[in-house]
């Protein structure tokens, strides 16, 4: 008698983790979610690897000015003007334009675009090291779901055992 009760316990209980765990039938008929499958889908919507590829591309476009060279500037200036007395009106007005070309002189140019390439290299770094965080998140995840699973198809064969031993057992 006690074995029977045990029984029906053991199979009610493992019936009821079956049923909390079990899969809508829409997902059940699908096919299995394979680890690369889930890796490609979380690495596409993932905000950290759209960041990563943003940055990779900024430094790129960062190498890409660092390389040109720095622009020539145009000034003017107008002096005496709306002065009074002898410096008034626009007639005594002094005008001067000056146009500035830089020249980089000690290897200025080639150490910006030293700097340039290390942060590109850092950036693409980061985007791969991100990449494996992804993968790795994902695939612990993935790892997790299907012992879930395991454990549901193992709480279901426990069931239908003690179901089985408590049909028996009330038969005899």
């Amino acid at each position: 008698m006690f074995r029977s009760i045990a029984a029906l316990l053991a199979a009610v209980s493992c019936v009821a983790v079956a049923q909390a765990q079990e899969t809508p039938a829409a997902v059940a008929g699908a096919l299995p979610y394979t680890l690369d499958q889930a890796v490609a889908a979380a690495g596409g919507s993932a905000p950290a690897a759209e960041a990563a590829q943003a940055n990779v591309e900024a430094a790129r476009a960062a190498r890409t000015v660092a390389g040109l060279r720095p622009n020539p500037t145009v000034q003017t200036q107008v002096e005496n003007i709306a002065g009074s007395g002898p410096y008034s009106g626009v007639g005594s007005a002094e005008s001067t334009v000056s146009v500035a070309i830089p020249i980089e002189l000690g290897g200025k140019r080639s150490a910006r675009i030293a700097v340039a390439n290390a942060q590109t290299n850092r950036a693409l770094l980061v985007s791969a090291i991100t990449q494996a965080d992804i993968r790795l998140q994902v695939t612990q995840l993935y790892v997790e779901a299907v012992a879930a699973e395991r454990r549901v198809e193992t709480a279901r064969d426990q069931s239908r055992i003690a179901g089985d031993a408590a049909n028996c057992s009330g038969s005899q």
